[in-house]
């Protein structure tokens, strides 16, 4: 049903209009900013099913470099910034190791601007 909705949907002026409508009506019906898209609405599904359908690929091939990076940590290197966990590790690297990993996704975001689907562009 979702996929038969945005296919009646799917001429760009359209669709741009309804999806901005349905995170319009969602912002208006929040009580509180924790549970926004949060409820199990249509709207909330058309968003989400139209977001997979357009930006997955987008997604996938900006995490996966992100990912392999985050995976070929140097021994002794870790994210771990909770010290009842780190044990023996050194928090102060553990956070520059964090603070270098957010750098390089922030980093793969703005690089991959040209790619960046439209509706990312325009709803996000």
């Amino acid at each position: 049903m979702i996929s038969v909705m945005l296919n009646t949907f799917d001429s760009r002026p359209l669709l741009t209009n309804f999806l901005k409508a349905l995170i319009d009506l969602e912002i208006a019906s929040v009580t509180s900013e924790v549970s926004l898209f949060r409820k199990n609405s249509v709207g909330n599904k058309l968003i989400t099913a139209f977001a997979k359908i357009h930006g997955y690929s987008y997604l996938q091939g900006l995490v996966r470099p992100l990912i392999t990076f985050m995976k070929e940590l140097p021994p002794g290197h870790s994210y771990e910034m909770d010290p009842s966990k780190a044990k023996e590790q050194d928090l102060s690297e553990n956070q520059r190791t964090v603070e270098y990993a957010a750098s390089k996704f922030l980093s793969l975001v703005t690089s991959s601007l040209p790619q960046m689907p439209l509706f990312v562009v325009l709803f996000c």
